[in-house]
């Protein structure tokens, strides 16, 4: 009997779920175009090995690479074949782009998204592989900004400087220092997103000049002025010591050390944890030798520890004392004449 119970059940449940995912998926209906221009666009975006079955079907066997371009491969036969135009089907990858990226849902793990944030990657990178900035772009740094799912995000950021190199740094600024909800999925989204950024594997394409890197490193070392996320602080903080040697040892890592208004919510020991023996290790160096990145980079923020602005504190608190002194001087003198004028 208690089989036969648990055996319902489970055919409840499965028929629930089964009706849940049908209302979902009626409740947008797919973008309207020519049957063989969506087969061809989900044959094009195949070769990634991208599950477009749907969550329960067994994924189909691999096709073989395609030879060429994707994008380019797609739009000759759908050209030479079907007669439709180029405009034509860069307005269906961005409709359908849009629609998966519509069935996400926030606050869900990637792994349960029902596959449709693989989908909506795999039309990113068919957009990066157009290298039509003008058509695509848009849609690209939209779903960055906006999608619910983090891989879809990550995906923008990554197709994004596959198109367009070191031109993407503004976009990445955006991401850098976007507000987000605080959430700790939202958090670590941001922060794949920024480490996609700055993963050199990024840039096999377009190779960062000296003068690019070194504004990106500029950026970074005014961010963590200024930055309280510990997880992105942790990362910018491994980014440096790993491309600019000199700032291992220099005031303004160790200005970042010092730091105690650092947000570590959710990540409690993530920064502190990585950051305290750093700290110790530059306190151990005099401070004649540790280096100053001012000296390279002019324009950044003056440090807690200047002369100058020890000598403004000082004086400051001087200031405060010398007016503090005369307040109370004043205010004996009033309480001296009150009494002789009533002696008087």
């Amino acid at each position: 009997m208690r089989k036969e119970n648990d055996m319902k059940l489970k055919t409840i449940l499965c028929l629930t779920l089964a009706l849940s995912f049908s209302a979902d998926a009626a409740e947008t209906a797919e973008p309207d175009m020519p049957v063989q221009l969506r087969s061809r666009i989900r044959s094009a975006i195949t070769h990634d090995h991208i599950r477009i079955t749907g969550p329960d079907s067994p994924p189909p066997p691999p096709p073989p690479p395609p030879k060429g371009n994707p994008y380019e491969i797609l739009v000759r036969k759908s050209a030479e074949e079907d007669g439709i135009p180029q405009s034509a089907v860069n307005a269906a990858v961005i409709a359908l782009a849009e629609y998966y990226n519509s069935k996400l849902k926030p606050g869900v793990h990637p792994s349960q998204q029902n596959g449709w944030n693989s989908v909506c990657s795999g039309l990113l990178g068919l957009m990066r592989q157009s290298g039509d900035r003008d058509c695509f772009l848009p849609t690209i740094e939209k779903l960055g900004m906006a999608s619910a799912d983090g891989t879809v995000r990550e995906s923008a950021v990554i197709n994004h400087v596959g198109m367009c190199g070191f031109d993407s740094f503004p976009f990445m600024k955006r991401v850098m220092t976007e507000k987000p909800t605080r959430t700790l999925m939202e958090r670590d989204d941001r922060c794949r997103m920024v480490n996609a950024f700055l993963n050199p594997t990024a840039w096999w394409k377009f190779p960062l000049s000296e003068e690019q890197a070194a504004e990106i490193y500029q950026y970074l070392l005014e961010q963590i002025r200024v930055m309280d996320d510990a997880i992105l602080l942790k990362l910018y903080d491994m980014y440096l010591v790993a491309h600019l040697p000199e700032y291992a040892h220099s005031r303004q890592r160790l200005a970042l050390a010092s730091r105690e208004d650092v947000d570590e919510t959710g990540f409690e020991g993530w920064f502190t944890g990585h950051i305290a023996p750093v700290k110790a290790e530059i306190d151990a160096i005099p401070p004649s030798k540790r280096t100053d990145l001012r000296i390279r980079y002019p324009s950044l923020p003056p440090l807690p520890d200047d002369p100058e602005e020890a000598d403004s504190s000082a004086s400051r608190i001087w200031f405060i004392t010398a007016v503090g002194v005369a307040a109370l001087a004043a205010a004996l003198a009033l309480l001296c004449r009150a009494k002789k004028s009533g002696t008087a």
